[in-house]
């Protein structure tokens, strides 16, 4: 019992980690996850999968020989011929019934159909690859919206403090003009700058609902004032988390997937060249049928027990009626044939075909040339990016460490009555500003090193 108790505490505190007052916190891979599942711009191109696969399915389908039944059935009136006999009858009404299956396959039409089903195959893969290359763009600007927001509320954090430090300082300050020490009007100045940091309060808060709603579009939900991000205090930066050697880092590139589709398009173009030069060869089909019919105009001779015709007295034939089941049984043919047709001229359709199939691969071939030389250049940037990101995070560190110094000795001054009240003012103004650039940085260099990351083939996440 007492173990039963303990879980469901346990599961209460997580649940209360991830939930509170109503408010969902949400990390960068449960982000990432829920975009790539939700988003509909993923969804619509998820549905070229769906083309894709019953392209596939389609083209192997195509071996199967096509199966095809007729029937029909007539009423005719006067001088009627009689389907099953081909004669004619006069003055009479005739009703028939014919019905047939027929069995068709291509023997043989240039490979066509084993090109087009390779083709469907490898259009397929290239269809994944290009949604994989969309999901990755997704988390991609998922991880920029998400540090957004953490900066957003890292900015509200920073002007709060400030706005906290000025109220300690308006109580001492009020305090030195009730004792007759000072003179209200440096009250009346500290009272100023709290309510242009109330002002700077409610700017960060503006930024910060819209970088929450900027991503829960992303995601596709509502209620974007209830979102909430981990915070990344833990963060450690340091430049020994990357080599920002260009060639290093070139050696690392993982297969991204726009370059698969790339690689992909052109052997389907390869493919489309095999299949115009397909339509030049003769082809050869085979097809077989079997059919019946029926006429009540249609009659049996009469015959004996032992087969013979029955006559009259004039020595005439005699006829009764034909049954519908033995006319269907004794009318019934099949048959079997080839046909072979051979392309002579068709206003050079084919040719120009094939031409046009092979420079559609020429473009191919360049459209990977340029993506491999995009991709360089985008790496190439990004080791810029990160090495510079890192740099300035040093540098901003740097003038916090400062303008937290400054701040001290102008406090310092100010409780001697060394320092005025402007003084205190711009030291505050510069470390809030330090302070602010210096998480502008800390987020920049992070993004940069996500992006080196999933270069790398390094899954994005900021643990």
């Amino acid at each position: 019992m007492l173990k039963k108790t303990g879980i469901l505490v346990v599961v209460s505190l997580l649940i209360g980690t991830f939930r509170l007052q109503g408010q969902t916190v949400w990390t960068l891979e449960q982000c990432i996850s829920h975009a790539q599942s939700h988003n509909v711009s993923i969804k619509q191109q998820e549905l070229d999968i769906q083309d894709a696969q019953i392209a596939l399915q389609q083209s192997k389908l195509d071996y199967i020989p096509s199966l095809g039944v007729n029937s029909g059935y007539n009423l005719s009136m006067g001088r009627v011929l009689d389907p099953t006999t081909y004669e004619f009858i006069e003055n009479n009404t005739v009703q028939d019934f014919n019905a047939s299956a027929s069995l068709s396959t291509e023997l043989f039409a240039g490979f066509k159909k084993l090109y087009t089903k390779r083709r469907a195959a490898l259009n397929l893969q290239s269809v994944l690859n290009g949604i994989e290359k969309a999901k990755n763009d997704l988390a991609l600007n998922v991880t920029a919206a998400y540090l957004d927001v953490l900066l957003a509320d890292e900015n509200i954090r920073i002007v709060e403090s400030k706005i906290t430090l000025l109220r300690t300082q308006e109580v001492q300050t009020r305090q030195l003009v009730d004792a007759g020490i000072i003179t209200l009007g440096e009250l009346l100045q500290i009272q100023a700058q709290i309510a242009d940091a109330q002002g700077e309060l409610l700017g960060a808060q503006n930024s910060r609902e819209t970088a929450a709603l900027n991503i829960c579009q992303m995601l596709e939900i509502g209620d974007y004032e209830l979102f909430r991000a981990i915070s990344l205090d833990d963060v450690v930066i340091s430049a020994e988390q990357h080599s920002f050697d260009f060639e290093e880092v070139r050696k690392s590139v993982v297969m991204l997937p726009q370059i698969r589709k790339a690689q992909i398009d052109i052997r389907v173009a390869e493919k489309d060249i095999s299949i115009a030069k397909a339509t030049m060869s003769p082809t050869l089909s085979i097809t077989g049928g079997y059919g019946s019919s029926f006429s009540d105009a249609r009659q049996k001779m009469r015959t004996d027990a032992n087969g013979n015709p029955i006559t009259d007295i004039n020595n005439n034939l005699l006829y009764t009626n034909y049954p519908f089941i033995d006319q269907i049984r004794d009318n019934a043919s099949s048959y079997i044939s080839l046909s072979l047709n051979i392309p002579i001229f068709n206003s050079r359709q084919a040719k120009n075909k094939v031409r046009m199939s092979r420079i559609s691969k020429q473009r191919a071939e360049y459209n990977l040339l340029l993506t491999q030389k995009q991709l360089d250049k985008d790496v190439q940037q990004s080791v810029i990016d990160a090495r510079t990101a890192l740099q300035k995070y040093y540098s901003s560190e740097a003038n916090v460490e400062t303008n937290e110094e400054s701040f001290r000795y102008v406090q310092q001054k100010l409780d001697v009555g060394a320092a005025t009240y402007v003084d205190y003012q711009i030291a505050v103004d510069n470390m809030m500003k330090a302070k602010s650039q210096l998480l502008q940085a800390k987020y920049e260099y992070i993004m940069r090193k996500q992006i080196l990351n999933f270069y790398m083939g390094e899954p994005i996440t900021l643990k």
